[in-house]
């Protein structure tokens, strides 16, 4: 009698499963963007940020492929306003998780706790008609010490954009004697 119940109770938590629900953190970042002499900002460039230990998207057949991207960071793309400004959203699929046995909270936090802090970041930028260019970036403690259940502000560095290069020839002059 005792062998079958246990036996009925193994199957029901076969059936009734044990799952494990994961979830990520948000990152809502912002910035300014400036031209190379740091005063003129820079108006309608797009901006992404991503931290440096994001996971790659897996490798997986063609009728799969579309699913490739729930396993890796989402991070919005924001043009930044007439003032250089932007202000955007990194969610992580990674970060914090807990265990369910038949529906039942097991183990683990049911909130998410606050994101860890990011020491670096890259930021991409893309001006109108050219390709991406990524910047690494320090991200002082203090810039990011606003935080709450699974979502943590961050202030990011301003960005100094580098001068375009000239294509015009440019002219040397011998010195008079």
């Amino acid at each position: 009698m005792i062998i079958r119940s246990l036996l009925g109770l193994g199957i029901a938590l076969i059936a009734g499963g044990c799952t494990t629900v994961e979830g990520g953190f948000r990152y809502e970042y912002d910035g300014k963007v400036f031209r190379a002499d740091g005063r003129t900002p820079a108006k309608g460039v797009i901006v992404r940020m991503v931290r440096l230990d994001s996971p790659e998207a897996p490798d997986l057949p063609d009728k799969l492929q579309k699913q490739a991207v729930k396993y890796v960071d989402r991070s919005l793309k924001v043009r930044a306003d007439h003032d250089g400004k932007y202000i955007g959203v990194l969610e992580t699929v990674q970060g914090w998780k807990y265990t369910e046995v038949m529906g039942m909270h097991a183990s683990g936090p049911t909130k998410p706790p606050e994101p860890p802090m990011l020491p670096e970041v890259i930021v991409y930028v893309q001006e109108h008609g050219s390709s991406w260019m990524g910047y690494k970036l320090q991200v002082p403690p203090e810039a990011q010490s606003s935080a709450i259940s699974g979502i943590r502000k961050v202030h990011v560095p301003d960005l100094l954009l580098p001068a375009k290069p000239t294509t015009q020839a440019t002219t040397t002059t011998a010195p008079v004697k």
